[in-house]
């Protein structure tokens, strides 16, 4: 690493002050020093894991003489690992060689947290739990010290089962008074709170794997044995799962169609139409976040599912403006990487969200194949029975041609209650591959006598437009679109 002198900073052209040449005169070049002195100054900032062993040691002494006082438990981290990241890869090393011996439980100590680092704990090579510093079930203070020695196995469990770099681990229990309770007791119909105590402490290990030596003493034979063969055992991790399990999990972990959850959730949370529509925070799916391979493979997974996307007809919606707009409940980027789209209109008003942006974004995209639209319009019937009027009308029409951007699909489909003269002119644009010259067949309305009419006949310049709810008074909320 090189080192950074005063003639250097003077020559990027900042202002440098003579104080602050002084203070970069005086910074020792810690990275310089060669990695043989390096490491011994991490030895030495590391500190010597037997004070643990002291800690507890004092806190035992202080509970059978009431002359000692219990020591302050005050945890703190190595400064020397807080430093820089090439600083602390250096001097983990050191501490993956390390080894921690309990010679004590808890006792009256609620948490091991307060006495190590649950990081550093998890570093070192070799851990060793015994009763050499007091018996496990020692008269007098029978409940401090079988309680502190459970409580131990389990937080030390739970630590490990994270993660950890352990080559070895030793349970070493030589309390004769505990023999009795783990062989005589063990399958025993009668209760014996030890027996039942350590083997639930105990198995607090059951998810701590991938050990290379694991030595148990003084619990039941049986259970030791199970015990040491499960935590040598190597962890079968996600990635280790065949291929066609990890799609399965992908497949219920990933769903296009969340989208209608939040989308009906939102509503039913927007009580006053008045004020402004309570769109959700877009989230990404956690599984897509977990690393590169993880998230290519789910996306493999996703991109085959189609994206369902059901807009309510109960809404009780008065106006255009007030329409919830889909993309802020899905990015124009992620629809793009759709292969098959179902939108389902359950009212009409919910063509407003067939806009620019969103038929951009479709028509940008090089994965979509596949095209439904379910649309239900309840006013259909009453719209025709009024005088020179045409379905669809300026409006939807407006909407709908958009979608005559999207080309080249393998599949289209219109359900519901558009004109079949229109959806099949629409189908036949949206399947077509565009070329030079291309005559495209023209989009027809119907009549309310089952006439045709072309949407851009000079008759609508007589007709009167809007959808019944827009047509039939002046003052209407909802207006053509521009």
């Amino acid at each position: 690493m090189d080192r950074a002198t005063s003639y250097d900073l003077m020559a990027t052209g900042r202002r440098v002050t003579r104080l602050q040449v002084r203070k970069l005169l005086r910074t020792f070049a810690f990275l310089e020093l060669p990695p043989e002195l390096r490491n011994m100054i991490y030895e030495l900032a590391l500190g010597d894991p037997a004070r643990i062993k002291t800690i507890f040691n004092r806190y035992y002494a202080s509970l059978v003489r009431e002359t000692v006082k219990a020591p302050l438990l005050r945890k703190k981290a190595p400064t020397i690992l807080l430093l820089n990241k090439q600083i602390y890869d250096e001097a983990v090393g050191i501490l993956q060689t390390r080894s921690i011996i309990f010679n004590h439980g808890l006792l009256r100590i609620p948490s091991v947290k307060l006495v190590i680092s649950p990081h550093l704990l998890c570093q070192v090579a070799s851990l060793e739990i015994n009763d050499k510093g007091h018996r496990i079930i020692k008269t007098g203070i029978i409940q401090d010290s079988w309680y502190g020695y459970m409580t131990l196995l389990q937080q030390l469990g739970k630590i490990l089962s994270a993660g950890h770099k352990l080559k070895s681990l030793t349970i070493d229990f030589g309390d004769k008074r505990l023999e009795e309770h783990m062989t005589a007791c063990y399958h025993a119909s009668y209760d014996c709170s030890f027996r039942d105590g350590m083997r639930g402490s105990a198995n607090a290990f059951w998810d701590v794997r991938g050990i290379e030596k694991v030595v148990i003493k003084g619990l039941n034979a049986t259970h030791a044995a199970q015990l040491k063969a499960r935590m040598e055992s190597t962890p079968t991790g996600f990635m280790n799962l065949p291929r066609e399990i990890r799609d399965m999990i992908y497949e219920d972990a990933l769903d296009w169609s969340d989208v209608t959850t939040a989308l009906v959730r939102s509503m039913a949370n927007w009580a006053n139409k008045e004020k402004p529509f309570p769109y959700p925070r877009r989230t990404t799916p956690t599984v897509l976040l977990i690393n590169r391979q993880i998230a290519s493979e789910a996306r493999q997974v996703l991109v085959k599912k189609p994206l369902h996307i059901s807009f309510p007809g109960d809404h009780s919606i008065t106006q255009e403006k007030h329409i919830p707009n889909i993309l802020h409940f899905i990015s124009p980027a992620t629809l793009q990487q759709v292969r098959a789209l179902h939108l389902d209109f359950e009212s009409w008003e919910w063509i407003f969200n067939i806009n620019r942006r969103f038929v951009g974004a479709l028509a940008a995209s090089a994965k979509l194949e596949t095209f439904r639209l379910s649309y239900r319009d309840s006013l259909k019937g009453s719209f025709l029975a009024l005088p020179n009027q045409r379905y669809p009308d300026t409006k939807l029409n407006a909407y709908l041609k958009q979608l005559a951007q999207l080309r080249g699909l393998k599949t289209v489909v219109f359900e519901g209650d558009l004109p079949v003269c229109y959806t099949d002119a629409l189908t036949a644009i949206m399947t077509s591959t565009p070329r030079a010259g291309e005559v495209l067949p023209a989009l027809m309305a119907i009549r309310g006598d089952g006439s045709m009419v072309g949407v851009g006949h000079r008759d609508d310049e007589e007709a009167t437009y809007g959808h019944p709810s827009s047509s039939s008074s002046s003052s209407s909320s909802f207006s053509s679109p521009a």
